[in-house]
């Protein structure tokens, strides 16, 4: 009976050992399977990395994995639906061509959404996620610029992505990606992004809080010295989205970066939405910790770079369609040839044509707005020669409006006085002559009483940090704004 019982466990045994052996080999053949698939996509990523506009890359491709490659189907995953999105609507044929190319054989191409392989150190983070949903209680930041909405947004290639990816967070805050970081040089429309998704998230019953990193750390400064931190964190860490513009002045401020950490933490572990705009990308924000840089990481970063031709003419062909005068296709596909360095720049084109128009009461023609734009690349700072003559009658007129409205004669906003309603006047004739002409700091100090250019950026940079959080004050600026273009 023993000897049977011996025979049935060594039978048992081998049959075990078999067994495992078997799915050993199995689990190999798998294994070996994704690393090929993992090793194919790498290489793939390769080819396509110089294919593919470095900001599409970064959003959509670098995050992404080679899963699992069977006959002619090859699987990869990437990290949200918006990448998925792009690369099935925009891509999916060039990836196709490419990995085949590699293979040297015919793929189809399948996308799905999955996590990506967490960094060792980020398992570290003291951070964990709560399922509380975004309170939805009305809107506690009422001073959104209408102006500035999706709707009245021109989309072209250089910020289509940006614009789809504000689009989806301020539809499904927290969902997608969250962070989302957008950056690009000066004038491109990244706060306009910021403000349209201010409008749609309020317009569902979201609450929003804008501000530029400035007034973060005015804030933060005040709450310290008023002893009314409760206050401070009630303001940052209530909204369903906080939006920051910015952020790049955030760093190297130790005590208020170390507050802003902790409000990031606060909102992204309630499930409520983040959105930072920059000049640079977060690995390059000078003097910054590296523990925020790596929490601006963690979600979706996208760039807006500089518009193409066409893009320009859609952006100038908007602009004139609120003149209370036609200006014809052809002058502003003229005006949209000029190469520029920012959107700020174009319209400072558009302004020279309107205020020649409003000088010489008479009909635009091609040579006269040649005669009157500068050709070469026309940047926020540059003096054209041809229109010195028109830009410092801008500058008369942006002054005797705002001395009208504030009751400020002109020598005095030119004079050395200090008092604070002539200063006020003095800065807004600053950001007006500023927001609507090609004009350099340095050139508008000039002409006001030789100052410095560092205090006509301080005054342009004050009164627009009231335009954004003022309501009364941005319909105040609004206005003179439209005096001066149709004066």
């Amino acid at each position: 009976m023993l000897w049977i019982l011996w025979v049935s466990l060594c039978l048992f045994s081998a049959f075990e050992s078999r067994e495992l052996a078997r799915f050993g080999s199995i689990r190999g053949a798998l294994v070996r399977k994704e690393n090929r698939a993992k090793e194919l996509w790498v290489a793939t990523l390769g080819a396509l990395q110089v294919q593919v506009p470095a900001s599409l890359y970064d959003a959509c491709l670098k995050k992404s994995h080679g899963i699992d490659f069977q006959g002619e189907e090859f699987l990869i995953s990437v990290d949200s639906p918006f990448a998925r999105e792009m690369l099935e609507k925009r891509m999916h044929s060039l990836l196709e061509r490419t990995l085949s190319k590699i293979l040297k054989q015919k793929v189809r191409l399948a996308i799905q959404v999955g996590a990506s392989p967490v960094k060792e150190e980020e398992k570290k983070l003291p951070i964990k996620r709560s399922k509380t949903p975004p309170s939805r209680v009305g809107n506690i930041d009422a001073s959104a610029n209408p102006r500035y909405t999706f709707n009245s947004f021109v989309v072209g290639e250089n910020n289509e992505m940006a614009y789809s990816a504000a689009l989806a967070v301020a539809q499904s805050p927290a969902t997608l990606y969250n962070p989302l970081y957008i950056h690009s040089d000066v004038g491109l429309g990244k706060t306009h992004l910021l403000q349209a998704v201010r409008h749609s998230a309020s317009a569902n019953g979201l609450t929003t809080l804008f501000v530029s990193s400035e007034q973060f750390v005015s804030d933060f400064v005040a709450s310290v010295r008023g002893q009314s931190s409760n206050n401070f964190r009630d303001k940052y860490r209530s909204p369903d989205i906080l939006l920051v513009d910015d952020i790049q002045f955030l760093s190297g401020k130790s005590q208020s970066e170390e507050s802003f950490f902790h409000v990031f933490n606060s909102l992204h572990e309630s499930n409520r939405q983040i959105i930072v705009t920059s000049d640079c990308p977060p690995e390059e924000l000078k003097k910054a910790q590296s523990r925020l840089v790596s929490r601006l990481q963690w979600g979706l970063e996208v760039e807006v770079s500089m518009p193409s031709e066409e893009t320009r003419f859609a952006i100038l062909k908007k602009k004139s369609s609120k003149l209370p005068f036609k200006i014809s296709e052809d002058i502003l596909s003229l005006i949209a040839s000029i190469p520029v360095t920012s959107v700020r720049a174009l319209e400072g084109n558009l302004n020279k044509v309107i205020a020649l128009v409003n000088m010489k009461k008479e009909p635009l023609t091609m040579d006269s707005c040649k005669n009157l734009l500068d050709f070469g690349v026309s940047t926020e700072g540059e003096m054209s020669g041809n229109s010195h003559g028109i830009r410092l009658k801008l500058m008369d007129k942006a002054l005797e409006i705002v001395g009208e409205y504030y009751g400020i004669s002109v020598n005095v906003m030119k004079g050395a006085s200090r008092e604070r309603r002539s200063a006020r006047a003095r800065q807004i004739a600053m950001y007006l002559i500023y927001e609507s002409s090609d004009f350099a700091p340095s050139e508008i100090g000039e002409f006001l009483g030789s100052r410095h250019a560092k205090t006509i950026q301080y005054g342009i940079d004050k009164i627009n940090n009231s335009y954004r959080t003022e309501d009364h004050f941005k319909n105040e600026i609004d206005h003179l704004k439209s005096v001066l273009v149709n004066s």
